[in-house]
């Protein structure tokens, strides 16, 4: 099989990297000013780990966005709740410090494309980064993110796909940290040097199982989509696909999680609503830019529209890194 295109963008992350690296693969230790970290992948097995990402979870969100750890157990495993297959495996990759305490995490998955229109593709789901306040803006998470992206190279490997570009769900604070690496904003053309952003919304997280229907408690949440196509251009197959993985493998339970086919059908109605309303409003527009935030500056001096979604904007606690559920940033 041929060279996995996310090969040719690690080199310049490491490049351009403030630690050093000693090792090849993944799990390597690295360096910066006389600080070393040890970055390893999380097992379900290491229940000391687990145990302590959960209480780091628990510290850092909202009571309501951290599931119980059977099911981060489960998720590793690449299993759902009920303990059947699920679409993708979650990965998740940790830095210690020195004395072996938990500093920062860093979790995504490669997930397959959802549509039969691009056998053998997969992309890459970022999921949420946690950080430490001791170590924030020191660029550890960006050591994790590399970590993270040369396994999901070889998992695309083992499962004969390729790795075609990278998606998540992000808040307005971690824009230029996810620019920093290669992933953009995504804007179609509504005018004459006019460009609004795509108006993405993350569905509800949790189910009434009689009905099919969020709870009262879940809400959605207006969210940023950030991507970096690894080979080709942009293209709206791909943008729309990559959403459609993203609720397949997040936002979709299976059917026995429900307590008839009618409330089933009433869930995946809910969300396949919400992704023909992403879709309509890309495919109404006209053609594709992946923009960041520099560029689009850019384009305002120019004297260029750009329509910001600005209900994505919420404020929050504080900065954040991450796509579904949302966690604390530092620099990458």
């Amino acid at each position: 099989m041929a060279l996995q295109p996310v090969w040719k963008m690690v080199p310049d992350l490491m490049k351009n990297s403030k630690y050093q690296r000693e090792g090849q693969g993944p799990e390597c230790t690295v360096e910066r000013d006389g600080k070393k970290y040890e970055i390893r992948m999380v097992h379900s097995t290491d229940e000391k780990t687990v145990q302590e990402i959960q209480e780091l979870m628990e510290e850092t969100f909202v009571k309501e966005e951290v599931d119980p750890i059977e099911v981060l157990k489960a998720a590793i495993d690449g299993r759902l709740f009920d303990g059947s297959k699920d679409i993708a495996r979650y990965r998740l990759y940790v830095a210690r410090d020195e004395a072996g305490k938990i500093q920062s995490v860093y979790t995504g998955g490669m997930v397959g494309m959802a549509v039969a229109a691009f056998p053998g593709e997969a992309m890459f789901m970022g999921a949420y980064g946690i950080t430490r306040p001791e170590s924030q803006r020191q660029g550890i998470v960006r050591e994790l993110y590399i970590s993270s992206m040369m396994q999901a190279a070889a998992d695309a490997h083992s499962q004969g796909k390729k790795l075609s570009m990278i998606a998540g769900e992000c808040t307005w604070s971690s824009e230029r940290a996810w620019n920093s690496v290669g992933r953009r904003r995504v804007y179609v053309q509504t005018g004459p040097n006019e460009y609004s952003e795509l108006r993405y919304v993350q569905p509800a997280l949790n189910f009434d199982v009689k009905t099919g229907l969020p709870t009262e408690d879940a809400g959605e949440a207006s969210e940023h989509i950030m991507v970096d196509f690894l080979e080709g251009e942009p293209d709206k197959g791909r943008i729309s696909t990559s959403v459609e993985s993203i609720h397949k493998w997040c936002n979709t339970w299976p059917r026995n999680a429900f307590e008839n086919q009618a409330a089933y059908d009433a869930h995946v109605q809910y969300v396949a609503h919400l992704r023909s309303e992403f879709n309509i409003f890309m495919l109404m527009n006209g053609p594709l830019r992946l923009l960041s935030a520099a560029e689009r500056d850019q384009l305002r001096a120019e004297g260029a529209t750009i329509n910001e979604y600005t209900e994505a904007d919420r404020e929050e606690e504080g900065p954040e890194i991450s796509a579904s559920p949302r966690g604390r940033s530092e620099e990458l």
